[in-house]
């Protein structure tokens, strides 16, 4: 059954991304309380740049890798063909990153260093996605974990040992070597990876067909994707500065990633079980798990909204230094209520992606991206950081409304024709 196959694969994940999570929780009041408010907040501009623009290459091609490969007949020709397609895909996308770098922070070490991390991220995810693909999730989770406490062990060194007006460098740097050990680590793993392989241009520019046809729809979709929960952080910057977003990136990110850290081990056991078996005609049951973990994610909702001001809020607030107002209690709030949402439209639309209706989920994502941005310019320059989660959940939760609406209407129709 695929529910217990599900509940199988679960534990693996997360207890694998508990050391991760820990340290992604650690690392930002450490780097904050480091820093200070001000440079925290300069440094998590440049690093919501890098992420935007990984999430959307590589979040198009390894979706791809994980939907496509069981459609593959030749595991090893696949994947070695979608990894050359990431190092060309990374280094075109890196020129660009580097001149960007360059003429905003107008130093040639920092523009190097922040066009080879995002180069780096982009083979890392990947070799993540095929390890994923073979069901290495004990190996996917301590890929994770080497590179989250390399990271943040290599950044408090250096922030230690060298001037702090180097701050930038020091820690692209940290992010630089953790990728690259953390992508050895993965290489190791996919040994059959490293048998010589001979460069065939047919077979790369095959599989780039397919990429394409599936996963350029996802490249712009991942792109809307994190601005909705980032645009409030450059809206702010325009109108406030870099260095004024400190207190606000501090408190957004710690409770996003802390509910990730929840439920993302939710979609990493779940999507490869239903391509699996949605490839195997398992309609009823793709159906039933997702249906199920949609209904446990609201009431996690439901519990957290209740929980959060009374026990959350004031550990947060001691933990981050950041203001025990009221305008922050209704920003976490918001916080929670826009991560849960967005999660819960990941389960949904997996309808979609099954379907390889990836042109409907950019077409979804763009107008809940641009309702967003909206809300934002018109709210923030007006009220300030109090409303920074309004065009945050206005953006999720009309992805959901659309998502569920088309879903129900078609997809799962078509589901019970099949059936």
């Amino acid at each position: 059954m695929l529910i217990e196959q599900f509940k199988k694969d679960y534990l693996p994940y997360f207890l694998g991304i508990i050391v991760p999570a820990l340290v992604n929780f650690l690392t930002i009041p450490i780097l904050k309380n480091v820093l200070g408010s001000s440079d925290f907040g300069v440094y998590t501009y440049y690093l919501s740049i890098l992420l935007i623009i990984n999430s959307s290459l590589a979040g198009g091609i390894n979706q791809s890798i994980i939907r496509l490969q069981a459609e593959s007949d030749d595991k090893k020709s696949f994947f070695t063909n979608a990894l050359t397609i990431t190092f060309l895909a990374s280094a075109f996308i890196s020129l660009p990153l580097f001149i960007y770098s360059f003429s905003d922070h107008n130093e040639l070490s920092f523009a190097i260093v922040f066009a080879g991390a995002f180069f780096l991220s982009n083979v890392y995810t990947s070799l993540l996605a095929i390890t994923q693909s073979r069901f290495f999730s004990v190996k996917s989770a301590i890929s994770e974990s080497i590179r989250t406490i390399l990271f943040l062990g290599l950044s408090f060194l250096l922030l230690h040992l060298f001037p702090t007006d180097s701050y930038l460098i020091l820690i692209f740097i940290a992010l630089f070597v953790s990728y690259f050990i953390a992508s050895c680590y993965l290489f190791f793993v996919n040994r059959f990876l490293i048998i010589p392989y001979s460069f065939n241009w047919s077979r790369v520019a095959n599989i780039g067909k397919l990429f394409f046809h599936y996963g350029s729809y996802l490249m712009g979709w991942f792109f809307f994707s994190y601005g909705i929960s980032m645009a409030n952080r450059f809206v702010l910057a325009h109108y406030y500065g870099k260095d004024s977003i400190g207190h606000f990136t501090a408190s957004f990110d710690i409770i996003n990633k802390s509910i990730i850290f929840l439920l993302s081990p939710v979609l990493l056991s779940m999507f490869p079980l239903v391509v699996k078996a949605h490839s195997e005609g398992q309609y009823v049951q793709v159906k039933k798990l997702i249906n199920q973990l949609m209904i446990g994610e609201i009431l996690l909702l439901i519990i957290s909204l209740s929980l959060y001001p009374f026990f959350g809020f004031p550990i947060l607030s001691r933990i981050l230094h950041t203001p025990e107002t009221t305008e922050y209690l209704w920003l976490n709030l918001e916080v929670i209520a826009g991560t849960f949402i967005w999660q819960i439209a990941m389960l949904q639309h997996k309808f979609l992606e099954l379907s390889k209706k990836t042109k409907n989920m950019l077409l979804f994502i763009g107008v809940s991206f641009f309702s967003c941005f909206l809300v934002d310019i018109l709210l923030i320059p007006k009220y300030g950081i109090f409303a920074s989660g309004f065009g945050f959940i206005t953006g999720v939760l009309l992805y959901l409304i659309m998502v569920f609406a088309y879903s129900n209407k078609y997809l799962l129709g078509m589901y019970k024709e099949i059936i």
